[in-house]
């Protein structure tokens, strides 16, 4: 009994840090996650209301709960307001928000070499942050 509510508790908890780090997604993906982690609407229902497949659906909101548990964007999503403003914008537009690079230089209104080379920016800053200190032991 115990187990069960110190598990329902930490579902309760990880939704709402979802439903938070969601604000920074386009509407159509915010409100899906709003709709389904906070008012409880079935996924089923979402897609008699918006035509689309359950399955679709489904796929969406999965893709978006793995999109905003990644390490990398929550990184990007906790320091990217210390960035310059381009680099800033591509790492939200590409990593949060899951743009491709045209798409994000088309938002942007940049060249996609522009973007290319921020994307580089943001991958470098993101490795640097994945590989351990010399000398620090790595956790198995």
């Amino acid at each position: 009994m115990i187990v069960e509510q110190r598990r329902h508790v930490e579902v309760r908890d990880l939704a709402e840090e979802v439903l938070q780090r969601a604000e920074l997604l386009d509407a159509a993906d915010r409100a899906l996650i709003e709709q389904v982690l906070g008012k409880g609407v079935l996924p089923r229902e979402v897609a008699v209301v918006t035509g689309v497949s359950t399955r679709c659906i489904q796929r969406r909101f999965r893709s978006l709960i793995q999109r905003l548990s990644d390490p990398k964007v929550l990184h990007i999503m906790r320091h990217r307001k210390q960035w310059d403003k381009l680099t800033a914008d591509v790492a939200t537009g590409v990593w949060i928000k899951g743009w491709s690079l045209r798409h994000t230089a088309s938002q942007l209104g940049v060249s996609l070499h522009r973007i290319r080379q921020r994307v580089q920016t943001v991958r470098g800053i993101l490795t640097a942050v994945d590989t351990p200190e010399p000398g620090a032991r790595r956790a198995r």
